[in-house]
């Protein structure tokens, strides 16, 4: 069974070696949360990238990149099904703070990849605080790792390197192949790094100092809103 963290909610899982454990955190709408925008506020982007033969993803990267650091003001919280880490709240629930009329699709694009990025800075501060040790650099994997924009973001976030690695959307796919071979005997778990490219590196820019006060706030956000998020889905308990 997972171990809890008592003040925050990271888990611990027995490691797939023996004698070896697997500190883990769990957000629940990361990369969903872009597919959320891509599906309910950028739907047209699905077509014209049909159109061009483009992922729709490329043209909302595109789109968001036009928003300065700090989505002019905006943020984003992504608790679109609840949360698990670093605070377990089933009934927590996303919202956009801040939001004016000036503001635009671009923007509402960057807060969604800002927001993510800082939720996910918040669990690696519960992270590091549970293992004890800060984690010197972040390597990003899954569908979300392919946008160049989002590493970026994730840099300047967690203040750390970011490192993109070789098809990030099948990373996952990568490592059980990897350990299929490890227990044929054909590799050791040794060989492995050498066979997990790293094509792009990320490193934090001047704009770190921006998101380091956005997240200061964004922290606030959770616990201010808590009870208002309880009180809307009352009946969903």
């Amino acid at each position: 069974a997972p171990i809890f963290d008592p003040d925050y909610t990271t888990f611990t899982f027995a490691h797939i070696l023996p004698d070896l454990f697997m500190p883990d955190g769990t957000m629940q709408t990361a990369g969903a949360a872009y597919q959320w925008t891509r599906d309910q506020l950028c739907p047209q982007a699905i077509t014209a990238a049909a159109t061009l033969d483009l992922n729709p993803y490329d043209l909302l990267n595109a789109q968001a990149a036009q928003s300065p650091p700090g989505a002019n003001g905006l943020l984003f919280l992504p608790y679109l099904l609840g949360e698990r880490s670093p605070h377990w709240d089933p009934l927590a629930r996303g919202a956009f703070v801040g939001l004016t009329i000036r503001h635009t699709r671009a923007d509402l694009i960057r807060a969604v990849l800002e927001g993510v990025a800082l939720n996910a800075r918040w669990l690696m501060d519960a992270y590091e605080k549970f293992i004890k040790q800060p984690v010197p650099k972040v390597r990003l994997l899954g569908g979300g790792a392919q946008s160049e924009l989002w590493c970026h973001i994730y840099a300047d976030v967690l203040g750390r390197p970011v490192e993109q690695v070789d098809d990030p959307r099948n990373a996952q796919l990568r490592g059980v192949a990897l350990w299929a071979r490890i227990c044929l005997g054909e590799l050791t778990l040794e060989d492995v790094p050498a066979c997990v490219p790293v094509p792009a590196a990320f490193e934090p820019s001047a704009d770190s100092a921006t998101y380091a006060a956005l997240y200061a706030e964004y922290r606030k956000l959770f616990g201010k809103l808590k009870g208002l998020y309880h009180r809307l889905n009352a009946n969903s308990r």
